[in-house]
Order: structure tokens, then C-alpha cells, then sequence
């Protein structure tokens, strides 16, 4: 594992500085202050799975189908919003959890946030506040989730809510952990530890949720091969390497230097691989799948192959490394939401991206 073991002291103390900007009416800003998630509605409920064949799986298919409404992130989760979660739960400055890689400060060229002990706190590296996080893992994912479900404030817990995480160290006992409730339709039945939570629950998408967000267009009903509504795709429509070999990385871009797919959602292919929350047990013999969890959309440094519906990919929930990242889901009915004038100071959520990178010595996701 990559994580950081160094003990640091924090506080309270890196609120998010980013312009905000309105994304429109087909997303709704929501949560607490401290950090607030842009969300756009994945409506058509019931709809049918993709038949796209992936292509470097066994060739399996039948991606896509979900039977209810939810919402997912605008954008990926970001360094700024990763820095105020972190100065929130980790006041006592133990890191017993991990959730900070000290490579986010020691990757120059990379990492975005670092610990300031002049200030006692963690602070985001000029110029990076509004990149996607990156030296995150399936569970620091998880945690972060789990913390905005549970009101995203100072010492919220990070260990109880969609996800029930056991063990108190970085890597939970229970490593095949999933989803702690069950979402029906309109209905949302919680489960031991959602007992009493009312309101928007906050999760990883699972990779159906993913899929559709990405390739679905739920005005018309259809499919795409790419994340941008069409069945091509060009430099023009996201962040990837588009030359005509495929080998040359290009430099990562602000998230939403693109348009938004027919959904309203940005990024879905390039910029960073996102973790998915499913466990994945049909990639093959060359992974564990007790502990292998989904990856999609690709990155700044893959070809188009990735981008696309059939680029299905998966990764050790463990690993961190510079071009994974994620983004949020919300499930609830909108009208557990509290009014947006609640949030009039904040409307919507700070445009994204990422400065020019290159990994070094990373290890590829299996392809």
C-alpha cells in the first residue's frame, strides 16, 4: 500500500475557497457548507441494459439497467473539497485511517494538497484547488461518502453509513464491504447503521449507476459508445491522449473545459479513472476478486479505448495512485434536500481540473 503514516496535528481549518458557479437547472447543489456536491438527476428508471460487448474482460455485457432514480456528482470529488473532509475528521492529527498519501504533497507534479504546521492544517497547493483529487483509494472514497451522509461536519463519522467499515485501521476487516442499504424505487430502507439517518444517503456509484450517468442519454432513451452522447470521439470532447499513436499523455485540462454529456455530467471519460463501488468477480484469474473494485472512464494518459462503453477495467480497492480519483452518488427523493436557498452563498460547485501531469513509475490499471 501507498498511504501515509507520518502523525500530523490538524484543524478545522481549509473551508472551500473556490468561485462557485451555477451549473444550471438540470443540477442541484447540495450538503453541508463545509463542502457542497453539484448533482445531476439519472432519471428513466427501469431502463434496459446497454448490449455493448467490453472488450478486455471476457467480453461480458448487460451494463446500465438501473431501477431508480438517483443523482451523481457533476464532477469529480475535488483537492479542495478532499482538504476540508480531511481537516474534519482528522482534528487529533493521527491519521489512524490513512486518508491522506503523503505523496499528494511530495508529487509536485501531481499532488494537490499538503499539511501546513505553521497553520495546523492541511491546505491545498496554489493553483491545484479545484483538480480532482487524486492518491485516494476505494475506501478513503468510501469514508469521504460516508462523512457526507452523516452531515459532512467536523468529526462526522467516516465508518458508518452506505458503508459500514470494521476494524478502525486504513483498511477495513471487512474489505468486500458493500452498500448497507437497500434502494427501491422511491423507497430508501436503511439498515443497522443508516437507523434514523433521513435525507440524501451519499455513496460511490455502483458500476450500473456509473454506466448509465456516462453512456445513457436519458432524453432519448439510447446509448453511446463514448461519455459524450456520440459514438466518436476527438481532442475536442474530453482529456485523453488523442494523437494518432495513442502513447502521448496530454496535459490535464480544468474539469468542465468540456461540454457536459446529454446528462449534465462532466469528465465521465478522461481526466482521472474513477473507482466504482462494485465488486468485481468476472475479469479474470489475473486479479483477486475479493478484492478487485471497478474502474471507469479512463485518464488524461489513456487512448480513446478506455473512454469507451466496452472499456470496462478494474483495480485492487488498495491501490493510490496519481490518476485515480472519484466522483459522488446521491440516493434520496429531492425532497429530502433542504431548500437551495440554504445554500444561496454557494450555488453550485467549483469548476474542476487538472494542471499539466505525467505519471512517473505508476502502475497501469489492468487492461
Amino acid at each position: 500500500m501507498n498511504i501515509m503514516t507520518k502523525p500530523i496535528q490538524t484543524r478545522l481549518a481549509a473551508l472551500l475557497t473556490a468561485a462557485m458557479i451555477t451549473l444550471g437547472a438540470a443540477t442541484t447543489a447540495f450538503g453541508d457548507p463545509l463542502v457542497t456536491i453539484s448533482t445531476a438527476t439519472i432519471g428513466g428508471a427501469g431502463n434496459a441494459a446497454d448490449d455493448a460487448v467490453m472488450a478486455n474482460d471476457g467480453g461480458t455485457t448487460g451494463y446500465g439497467s438501473v431501477g431508480y432514480e438517483y443523482r451523481i456528482g457533476t464532477t469529480e470529488v475535488t483537492n479542495a473539497q478532499y482538504a476540508a473532509f480531511l481537516n474534519a475528521v482528522d482534528s487529533s492529527g493521527a491519521n489512524t485511517l490513512a486518508l491522506y498519501n503523503s505523496r499528494m504533497s511530495s508529487d509536485t507534479t501531481y499532488g494537490g494538497i499538503t499539511w501546513n504546521s505553521a497553520t495546523s492544517s492541511y491546505e491545498v497547493k496554489a493553483g491545484f484547488a479545484n483538480k480532482p483529487v487524486n492518491y485516494v483509494n476505494v475506501y478513503d472514497a468510501m469514508r469521504f461518502t460516508n462523512w457526507l451522509t452523516n452531515g459532512a461536519t467536523a468529526g462526522a463519522s467516516t465508518e458508518t453509513g452506505v458503508y459500514t467499515l470494521l476494524g478502525g485501521g486504513a483498511i477495513p476487516t471487512n474489505a468486500t464491504v458493500g452498500r448497507n442499504v437497500v434502494f427501491n424505487g422511491s423507497t430508501l430502507t436503511g439498515t443497522g447503521d443508516l437507523a434514523g439517518i433521513t435525507g440524501t444517503v451519499w455513496a460511490l456509484a455502483s458500476e450500473d449507476e456509473w454506466y448509465k450517468a456516462a453512456y445513457y442519454n436519458v432524453s432519448t432513451g439510447q446509448y453511446s459508445k463514448y461519455p459524450n452522447g456520440s459514438d466518436s470521439i476527438t481532442g475536442a470532447d474530453a482529456n485523453y491522449c488523442d494523437d494518432a499513436n495513442g502513447y502521448t499523455a496530454s496535459e490535464p485540462k480544468d474539469a468542465g473545459s468540456y461540454a457536459a454529456n446529454p446528462n449534465g455530467v462532466y469528465d465521465m471519460g478522461g481526466n482521472v479513472w474513477e473507482w466504482n463501488d462494485s465488486l468485481i468477480t468476472d475479469f479474470g484469474s489475473d486479479i483477486s476478486a475479493s478484492n478487485a473494485r471497478g474502474l471507469r472512464g479512463g485518464a488524461f494518459d489513456c487512448d480513446d479505448f478506455y473512454l469507451a462503453s466496452s472499456g470496462r477495467n478494474c483495480d485492487y480497492g488498495v491501490y493510490e495512485f496519481n490518476y485515480l480519483g472519484f466522483r459522488v452518488a446521491a440516493l434520496s427523493s429531492l425532497a429530502a434536500v433542504p431548500e437551495p436557498s440554504t445554500y444561496a452563498g454557494l450555488a453550485g460547485l467549483a469548476m474542476l481540473g487538472f494542471a499539466a501531469l505525467r505519471r512517473r513509475g505508476a502502475r497501469a490499471p489492468r487492461g
